[in-house]
């Protein structure tokens, strides 16, 4: 949605709008859509004009607590998210999809995402550490940080291969 080719944008949007109505002729309660780029105009100017034609169906924005390495993204992703949220004028179906890292931002960051609209939280496997007797677990930063987005009642949705048997 935010490419800078033309075309690309075009049917990039075509398509957003073809999964929209899908979504809303099944009454399907969300959609996820893939995270923004950190210039998202284009793409806030997409997902918000969904918000008048398809009903209830919100629109879950997959954000990562922290960008892979990416030099062009150069930015928290919560500032992106921020940026997104204030173009589509807060739209209460406008909600986030949170990618938990392997790597956590620092506590004043994960405090700014648990006041945000998140909804469901995507737990890769990566993430996960293996204990002593050879069962997945998370570290001690990470079960606090969820036991925090629990707190607002998330679904949470684990993600990749599995790792451990």
């Amino acid at each position: 949605l935010d490419s800078n080719n033309h075309l690309v944008r075009q049917e990039s949007e075509k398509a957003l709008k073809q999964e929209m109505a899908w979504a809303s002729h099944i009454s399907c309660q969300a959609v996820i859509a893939p995270p923004p780029t950190r210039e998202c105009k284009n793409y806030a100017r997409a997902i918000y004009s969904q918000f008048s034609g398809f009903g209830n169906t919100s629109i879950y924005i997959h954000m990562p607590l922290l960008w892979p390495d990416d030099p062009e993204m150069g930015t928290d992703p919560w500032e992106t998210w921020n940026d997104l949220r204030m173009q589509c004028e807060h739209h209460p179906s406008l909600l986030v999809a949170l990618e938990i890292t392997p790597d956590l931002p620092d506590e004043e960051t994960l405090s700014q995402w648990t006041c945000e609209p998140v909804r469901l939280v995507i737990l890769p496997t990566s993430v996960f550490l293996t204990n002593s007797s050879g069962f997945p677990v998370l570290s001690k930063r990470h079960q606090n940080f969820l036991r925090d987005l629990f707190l607002h009642n998330v679904d949470v949705s684990i993600s990749g291969r599995q790792r451990h048997e």
